[in-house]
């Protein structure tokens, strides 16, 4: 009896900490989620490759820019077959505007229309956290 009191004390806190983990990432993905989703094009005229934090600035045809987070990291383009954004770029893009931060969900290239999601859009989650790529059908 004491042996499975023991078992118990050891597996009761692995099982929490395994299932806080598994449970924190959906939650911290859903709050991407609950923002306002719109879409912008535009040319790209700035690119910053800070980590999975990287963003682009989107210069729109009413010449305000706006600046778009969560580009991912470069494994994450080279996988896909998708290149990465550049400056002079013209695409589109769709966000979810949360806490006043522009968070890239997909981006598509006007000019051949290459498309790429980079979130999951029924969880929220960045798709490099699965390791897939986020290039659609048939390209």
């Amino acid at each position: 009896m004491k042996n499975l009191r023991i078992s118990a004390l050891v597996i009761l806190p692995l099982l929490l900490l395994v299932t806080g983990g598994a449970s924190a990432a959906p939650s911290i993905c859903a709050t991407v989620l609950s923002g306002s989703e719109m879409e912008f094009c535009g040319v790209v005229t700035a690119v910053s490759s800070a980590g999975e934090g990287g963003g682009i600035t989107i210069k729109l045809e009413e010449g305000v820019g706006i600046i778009v987070n969560g580009l991912g990291p470069m494994s994450f383009w080279k996988q896909s077959g998708v290149a990465r954004p550049k400056v002079g770029d013209q695409v589109c893009v769709v966000v979810v505007t949360v806490l006043a931060k522009n968070i890239l969900m997909s981006l598509t290239y006007v000019e051949d229309g290459t498309s790429i999601e980079v979130r999951d859009p029924v969880t929220g989650c960045p798709l490099w956290w699965k390791g897939n790529n986020g290039k659609k059908e048939g390209q």
